[in-house]
C-alpha cells in the first residue's frame, strides 16, 4: 500500500528566537547594579500588573515604571538593562538570586 499523501505542503516549523542576545555570564557593571539594587531604598508605589511596577526612590520624587518580560524596560532612561530599578524588581520583589541566569537576561 502506498504512503498517504496530504494536500497541504510541508511547512517548516518556526524556530524560537530571542528579542535580545543570550548573556552567558553577568558583566562587572551588572554586578555593580545588583549591589546598588540590594542596598537601595526603593519603594513600590503601584503594581499595575503582575510584572509591572511603579517605583520611587527614598531620595527622589521621581517615579519609574518597570516592566519585566521578554525584554525588560524602565522609564529611567538607562541604556543598559537591567538597570538599578529593574534589578531591584528582579532581586528584591521576585527574589531571584544574583547568580540566577534569569536575573541578568535583559
Amino acid at each position: 500500500m502506498p504512503p498517504l499523501r496530504t494536500s497541504r505542503p510541508l511547512v517548516p516549523t518556526p524556530t524560537m528566537s530571542r528579542a535580545v542576545p543570550y548573556v552567558a555570564k553577568p558583566t562587572e557593571a551588572l554586578l555593580q547594579r545588583f549591589s546598588e539594587a540590594a542596598d537601595a531604598r526603593i519603594y513600590v508605589v503601584q503594581e499595575p500588573g503582575p510584572t509591572s511596577f511603579v517605583l520611587k526612590s527614598a531620595d527622589s520624587e521621581r517615579k519609574h515604571r518597570v516592566s519585566i518580560g521578554s525584554v525588560h524596560s524602565c522609564s529611567c532612561g538607562a541604556r543598559e538593562q537591567p538597570c538599578v530599578h529593574t534589578s531591584f524588581v528582579l532581586l528584591r520583589i521576585f527574589r531571584l538570586p544574583a547568580g540566577d541566569q534569569r536575573a541578568w537576561q535583559g
